[in-house]
């Protein structure tokens, strides 16, 4: 419960209540699926974009690899459809995969 004179942690203001505002995506370096009305490259745009698997699939696991700028990252806002659990990893250039 929050109280209406109890301000909110930073990590739950939108982007534009932040100092630093929103991060931009600058490679869509792999994924695993797209629908080609909804392609990975769509979260390239500035404003967002849907990403979306291909219609009637049917997958265990859908993956995005993506860069940014180095950055310090407190809140990511992720559209969630139909999806069971949502996984984040997160590494820094040059490190190998399986220390990220």
């Amino acid at each position: 419960m929050v109280l209406e004179d109890s301000p909110r942690p930073p990590s739950f203001l939108p982007p534009s209540e932040t100092a630093m505002g929103v991060i931009p995506i600058l490679e869509v370096v792999a994924f695993s699926d797209c629908d080609p009305a909804h392609p990975a490259s769509n979260l390239l745009k500035p404003t967002g974009g849907r990403w979306a698997t291909a219609r009637g699939a049917h997958l265990d696991r859908v993956e995005a690899e993506l860069r940014i700028p180095p950055s310090r990252v407190e809140a990511v806002d992720l559209g969630n459809f139909w999806s069971a659990s949502v996984r984040i990893e997160v590494g820094r250039t040059g490190e190998p995969t399986s220390a990220r």
